[in-house]
């Protein structure tokens, strides 16, 4: 009973003096300005932000950037047809093997 008691204690320990570790940051000086998170007060509300991008949008005064999007690849026609297709997957996968082992 003493000893669950004890263990407890230094686990309560522990997790107060931990947390108290992370309280206070080691940065000073320019690093810590930089960090800093800087307030501002705007008088222009989000529909009219929202407003004023999609008329600029629209007149072509934004560049619209498509990386990270996924773009489709185009459909090209092929001779070949989906039988084909798999019955060349599975040549071929029965080729890698014999060549692996």
């Amino acid at each position: 009973m003493n000893s669950k008691f004890i263990a407890s204690t230094v686990v309560a320990i522990a997790a107060l003096t931990g947390a108290n570790a992370f309280a206070q940051g080691n940065l000073s000086g320019e690093a810590a300005y930089v960090i800093a998170p800087v307030t501002t007060a705007s008088n222009t509300t989000r529909a009219q932000v929202q407003a004023d991008y999609l008329q600029a949008r629209q007149g072509g005064n934004v560049a619209i950037s498509n990386e990270g999007a996924f773009v489709a690849a185009p459909v090209v026609a092929t001779g070949v047809t989906r039988a084909e297709v798999r019955t060349d997957a599975v040549k071929a996968h029965q080729l890698d093997g014999r060549i692996a082992s």
